[in-house]
């Protein structure tokens, strides 16, 4: 099956994509402090510092209002507060990142050189025992013909998900072969064990 983009664009160096990513958010302001900082104040000397080992915020507003994260003080300013109007937080670590790899993404986009990031995020999500499974239950259920995984039809259907999802998938029918043979035991133990802890009689008619 020919491959959906040219091989010229598998030269984008993902290194590059990621450090130009990092430099951005870092050379940002602050993205990622919380504004609820701004509502705390120093502790006093007869004052803990930490609690557990989580930092103790203090309301400037109140003498007993405490909490050991950011979210539990923004709680107690909104509850015991309410004249305080808690601006929205700052984007977090994560929010920044993705939306500064979204839009290097678009550009790679744009220049059709997105094959190795395709292949990076497949590489970091997928599970390629579980699709093979979820493959083969597929099979086995539906009474699919094993050949299904060499039909281009099928790797048609696949690349439209993802360009990249063919390298995660087996490209014979001797490997469903094999993994049903492998399975089959401890299937067959299943079902003898499910039949024997039945409570009722279980009659079997065989249309032959």
């Amino acid at each position: 099956m020919a491959s959906i983009q040219s091989e010229d664009q598998d030269n984008i160096s993902l290194t590059s994509i990621f450090n130009t990513a990092q430099s951005s958010i870092t050379d940002t302001e602050s993205p990622y402090t919380s504004n609820i900082h701004e509502h705390c104040r120093t502790r006093r000397l007869n004052e803990p510092e930490r609690k557990d080992k989580a930092l103790i915020y203090y309301c400037k507003y109140c003498e007993s209002g405490s909490a050991t994260s950011t979210t539990g003080l923004q709680s107690h300013i909104s509850t015991h507060h309410k004249d305080i109007q808690l601006e929205d937080a700052r984007p977090t670590l994560a929010a920044a990142s993705i939306a500064q790899v979204a839009a290097l993404y678009e550009q790679l986009y744009k220049q059709r050189q997105t094959s190795n990031f395709n292949l990076l995020v497949l590489n970091c999500t997928i599970n390629t025992k579980l699709v093979f499974q979820a493959l083969i239950d597929l099979i086995i259920v539906q009474c699919l013909p094993l050949q299904i995984v060499e039909w281009p039809e099928f790797h048609q259907f696949c690349a439209t998900l993802n360009s990249s999802s063919l390298a995660k998938l087996p490209s014979s029918h001797h490997m469903i072969k094999k993994r049903i043979n492998e399975i089959f035991p401890e299937a067959k133990n299943i079902i003898q064990r499910t039949i024997q802890s039945t409570k009722t009689c279980i009659h079997l008619a065989i249309d032959i």
